[in-house]
């Protein structure tokens, strides 16, 4: 079950998603206090898991890419 296709993909966005959630919970609460919990908690976790995959491909695959090719040398 974990070599399937998407829970890979949750598995390289795991850190990432880590790294964003808390502050965006925090951001969405702040800004949308009107909103039901649920629907906070919806919105923010589509930021979050953008933010992630932004950070992902990015930053991460990169900064990956250039480690490897320093590590040869």
């Amino acid at each position: 079950m974990l070599n399937l296709k998407w829970m890979r993909f949750l598995g390289a966005l795991s850190y990432s998603l880590y790294l964003v959630h808390y502050t965006v919970l925090f951001g969405v609460w702040k800004y949308f206090p009107q909103l039901d919990k649920v629907l906070q908690a919806g919105i923010a976790l589509l930021i979050s898991f953008g933010l992630a995959y932004m950070i992902h491909k990015f930053i991460e695959l990169p900064l990956g890419r250039l480690r490897k090719k320093f590590s040869r040398a």
